[in-house]
């Protein structure tokens, strides 16, 4: 099946098309009627320079990996492309990725079924675009707006990957608005919940559907990616959802707050001597928090009061994009487990990003699936290195604490700056 690419190849002008240069070329016999229409720029594309990836572990060879991969990842991706919002019609949409008709034949709309959206969802081939059954997503007056990525199951890649496209609606749509969002029970609620905290005082509605069924539609929204999961997202998609948000909950400053991020173990990838770690931080003043017994709102005010942000990788660090620039963000993971993720993600926020990584328990092959240890030791280094913490004096000063001392964090930032083009 063809992709449909359409009004978008403008959107990779500067850069940030990482597939086959020649899906861009113009199609030989232009369409007679397009089935998509580009209806404006949501965000521009970007540019942007990485920080070091600041890794603390006691296995020097997975040091260099990553060392090795964030300096490749300078090279071959450091280009988010723009954002767009389309009106597409006479489709039909599964699994995240929408269908439409063309002259030759049905195709794939290229932003939802990208290289690194397909080993999340499957294809569906001509012969299940015309079968019946399909349900359809029609629903009279009201506008459709298609809001589901691959990874819209998971809380952190909903909140960075799809949130942020809400600005069409909040700000360049109007009328009455139902929201079409995939189905995944467990998420559901907090989805709801973000919807509703985004888009108070406006006519919208949200219809969840089944991710697997095949869906019929005349005519429905759909805005393009702000991020290429896991390398890259877009600095204005992420600055518009934390303004956004400290503009909903009315956010005036209060002291800073330093947060262990609890992971339950219901989650996998255990912190096997989480018990420990959260005394040793508690010592220092720190606050363990569970987000998942929070409502949204409430995850959006703890998080946007951080100072600095402890806990295992997973989907509630990323409520790290509602905490200020400058935030220190220290994320504990096991050996092995080379993700990009978070480094980027902080990057983008402006945060200063540190990776602790401990011994797995080796239950399973691939490590981002494993329970492990971390060292208090070295978790401690990594803080005292890179905080403004108290801990007793070892007679030795503490070089990062000179640069925040006197205020040259700041000046990095705003030097960093310089590196981000926006076109």
């Amino acid at each position: 099946m063809r992709y449909e690419i359409g009004p978008l190849a403008h959107l990779y002008g500067h850069g940030g098309f990482y597939d086959d240069p020649e899906l861009l070329a113009p199609a030989e016999t232009p369409d007679a009627a397009p089935a998509v229409q580009d209806l404006g720029l949501v965000y521009p594309g970007s540019n942007y320079y990485r920080s070091d990836w600041v890794v603390y572990s006691d296995d020097s060879e997975f040091c260099s990996t990553l060392s090795t991969l964030s300096a490749s990842l300078r090279t071959t991706h450091s280009t988010i492309a723009a954002t767009t919002a389309l009106e597409v019609r006479n489709g039909f949409v599964c699994d995240a990725v929408i269908y439409v008709p063309g002259d030759a034949g049905w195709r794939v709309l290229y932003p939802t079924y990208r290289p690194n959206d397909r080993g999340a969802v499957r294809l569906r081939d001509a012969s299940e675009l015309g079968a019946r059954g399909r349900g359809s997503l029609n629903t009279g007056k009201r506008s459709l707006f298609y809001l589901s990525s691959a990874g819209s199951f998971n809380y952190g890649h909903w909140l960075v990957d799809d949130l942020p496209r809400l600005r069409y609606i909040l700000h360049l749509a109007a009328g009455p608005v139902t929201i079409i969002v995939q189905s995944f029970p467990g998420m559901d609620k907090i989805r709801r919940q973000t919807i509703e905290f985004f888009c108070r005082g406006l006519d919208v509605e949200v219809r969840f559907i089944d991710p697997l069924q095949l869906f019929s539609f005349d005519q429905l929204t759909y805005v393009t990616p702000v991020s290429y999961h896991p390398h890259l997202k877009s600095p204005d998609a992420l600055d518009f959802l934390r303004r956004s948000a400290l503009a909903a909950i009315d956010y005036s400053p209060k002291p800073r707050e330093r947060i262990y991020v609890k992971r339950r173990r219901s989650r996998g990838r255990v912190l096997r001597n989480g018990r420990a770690i959260e005394k040793f931080l508690g010592d220092l003043g720190f606050r363990t928090v569970d987000p998942e017994k929070l409502s949204f709102e409430e995850q959006v005010r703890t998080f946007a009061n951080a100072e600095v942000v402890v806990g295992v990788m997973g989907a509630s660090l990323c409520n790290v994009v509602f905490s200020p620039p400058g935030t220190s963000v220290i994320v504990l993971s096991p050996n092995d487990w080379a993700e990009p993720f978070y480094w980027d993600l902080a990057t983008v926020l402006g945060h200063e990003y540190v990776a602790v990584h401990g011994k797995r328990a080796k239950m399973y092959t691939a490590a981002h699936l494993d329970d492990f240890w971390i060292e208090p030791e070295l978790l401690k280094r990594a803080m005292e290195d890179n905080t403004d913490l108290d801990f007793p004096s070892t007679g030795e000063e503490n070089p990062g604490y000179f640069w925040r001392k006197f205020g040259l964090n700041a000046l990095m930032m705003q030097i960093k700056d310089l590196f981000v083009t926006k076109y």
